[in-house]
């Protein structure tokens, strides 16, 4: 079984990156929120999964998965949710430029499952590139790396249904995690 990291994007702590703002939310709270229930939903299945802390920030856990996961067979999940116009729409999935087979295929099979369950736009599969950043720091580290852009926290349908949905999505994301991990 390959080694599974999961990253809340964000931080929830005050003073430290708490990402994007909308609708009466905090990016961070809610990256942290999803990462435990999908921490949970995969301790239901039998994966065992590690994960950041809620007060890091990315660079502290890129720093971290640097010194302790060097497998290249890891897959490591960061999630996020995305911030634009209030009319923004969607879920999608980023992926590193020199993407893996593996890393295509997992990213495409979970913005298909985000947009099912959240009935919202699958924007599909972007690589770093195609990002505002163009270049991403978790993207760096050693293994299969996946980046979950949820919804837009900026688009109030986007972030209800997700409020509505987080419990189902983070079981069904952690059913296709667990099918990836015993690839």
């Amino acid at each position: 079984m390959r080694t599974l990291f999961i990253s809340a994007g964000h931080s929830n702590t005050p003073g430290r990156d708490r990402g994007a703002q909308g609708n009466g939310y905090h990016e961070g709270d809610l990256t942290v929120e999803f990462r435990d229930l999908l921490m949970c939903e995969l301790d239901r299945l039998g994966v065992t999964a590690l994960k950041d802390g809620n007060n890091t920030v990315t660079a502290e856990t890129v720093n971290f998965i640097r010194k302790k996961l060097l497998k290249p067979n890891s897959i490591l999940v960061d999630i996020h949710f995305n911030a634009a116009t209030a009319t923004a729409t969607g879920t999608e999935v980023i992926i590193p430029e020199s993407f893996s087979a593996f890393e295509r295929d997992l990213s495409d099979e979970l913005s298909i499952c985000m947009a099912d369950v959240l009935q919202i736009r699958n924007r599909g599969r972007k690589t770093e590139a195609q990002t505002a950043r163009k270049r991403l720091a978790w993207m760096r580290t050693t293994g299969e790396n996946i980046l979950l852009e949820i919804c837009f926290i900026s688009n109030e349908k986007d972030i209800n249904s997700y409020q509505r949905n987080k419990d189902v999505l983070a079981k069904e994301i952690s059913k296709v995690l667990y099918k990836y991990c015993n690839k």
